[in-house]
């Protein structure tokens, strides 16, 4: 991981919490939320107040989970606006956080001040029985609970308006009670931390989650509503009610991806036609996934274009036939010649979703697309990078040193994104 950390694409954006004051009101928030408060004395959070010291030491890197089907966010700063959000449970927890602050961010700002917040994603179910239970996930609601500060606050103003009522603000018993909460909580007159309770989140109809192995619910793909399995076992003991279509995520005659295609919900954007440059890029990314594979302590880019190709005469066998033939769809591009149609393997290599889909629906089959074809590194780092890190584990010392470098130069980070 060192290749990523120094790069600043692992951890980086976290927000520290280096003080007693900051780290033991991060602690309130867990004992809100019924998870046993951290031991350590400075951490560092993300967007969704994940830690990664505190998963480290729980073991448990969804520790802000209540059962995969009720996960939750911790706000300590307002720093925690747009910064990224590292192991999310659910496709959505981005932009539903970026929702709340935008709708709230007077208040968040007023109450983690003094206080932290914690955010409790209510969808209904307090578990799920089986992959089927998902489709019954159709509205979700952030429940945001500022502890005893939005609870006084209401106190305070209640007590106020009585305080005005008739001739009470001559009482000296109703004037007492106003001091002595006062002294309590202090004045919150002016303090902005009461939020009112938020309506469903409207980019939750489509959404992957890692419940289950891996899984992911679409509606309106072709007119049906569409659930995909991860996990083989689980696919084929799973059934759905009427009108929805199963899928496993790896069906090797790429099933889902044919009807995704078909559905317009994926195709091959226009710009790769147009920019036979983007398209060598492609072709250098898949040649350096295979062959870094296959020599050890390469230094790929300082590789000249001689030395590639005594590589690729050296590894030809090896190197995926798909390599070869977008070699030839690119010689096509810039010759201005027709060009041919191409495999389901390159298409789908070259695949991303359609510009007409919502933002959040695209996000979902990024995950899939990305997750059937990991060779697209830097989409499948921007996209998943739960599962980008779980292929990195696997590579090799050359190939993590050349992803580092080439994500370092390449990726735009989510939160600098629109």
């Amino acid at each position: 991981m060192k290749q990523l950390i120094g790069n600043k694409l692992l951890y980086a954006g976290l927000v520290p919490l280096d003080s007693r004051e900051l780290v033991d009101r991060y602690n309130e928030c867990l004992r809100i939320a019924g998870i046993e408060p951290t031991r350590l004395k400075r951490i560092n959070i993300d967007g969704a107040g994940w830690s990664p010291e505190v998963a480290e030491e729980k073991g448990n890197t969804f520790y802000l989970c209540h059962d995969v089907a009720n996960p939750m966010a911790i706000i300590v700063s307002q720093a925690q606006f747009k910064k990224p959000v590292y192991f999310p449970t659910y496709s959505w927890m981005r932009r539903m956080l970026r929702s709340v602050f935008d709708g709230n961010f007077r208040e968040i700002a007023d109450i983690t001040a003094t206080h932290g917040l914690v955010i409790d994603f209510d969808n209904q179910l307090a578990s799920f029985e089986s992959p089927a239970d998902l489709l019954l996930l159709n509205s979700i609601v952030p429940k945001i609970d500022a502890g005893e500060l939005s609870k006084a606050a209401i106190e305070q103003q209640k007590l106020i308006d009585a305080f005005f009522e008739g001739t009470n603000c001559l009482n000296s018993e109703v004037q007492e009670k106003i001091r002595e909460h006062a002294r309590i909580h202090g004045d919150l007159r002016r303090r902005r931390v009461v939020i009112e309770r938020m309506s469903d989140f409207g980019a939750f109809q489509d959404f992957y989650t890692t419940a289950f192995g891996g899984a992911a619910v679409l509606r309106g793909a072709d007119g049906n509503d569409v659930l995909i399995l991860e996990d083989e076992a689980l696919y084929s003991e799973t059934s759905v009610p009427d009108g929805t279509i199963l899928f496993f995520l790896y069906e090797k005659d790429y099933g889902l991806l044919r009807f995704l295609w078909d559905a317009g919900w994926i195709s091959i954007p226009d710009r790769y036609k147009e920019t036979p440059d983007l398209l060598i890029r492609k072709k250098e990314v898949l040649l350096a996934h295979s062959l870094l594979d296959l020599e050890k302590n390469i230094d790929w880019d300082n590789l000249t274009s001689t030395q590639r190709k005594q590589l690729v005469g050296k590894h030809k066998k090896n190197i995926p036939e798909m390599y070869f033939e977008l070699e030839r769809f690119i010689a096509m591009a810039l010759a201005k010649k027709t060009l041919p149609e191409l495999s389901d393997e390159l298409s789908f290599f070259l695949a991303e979703p359609a510009s007409h889909l919502h933002p959040a629906t695209q996000d979902v089959l990024w995950i899939l697309l990305t997750r059937c074809e990991p060779r697209n590194i830097l989409e499948l780092y921007t996209h998943d990078k739960n599962f980008f890190l779980n292929c990195y584990k696997k590579f090799g010392k050359a190939k993590r040193e050349w992803v580092a470098g080439y994500l370092a130069a390449n990726y735009t980070p989510l939160m600098l994104q629109p």
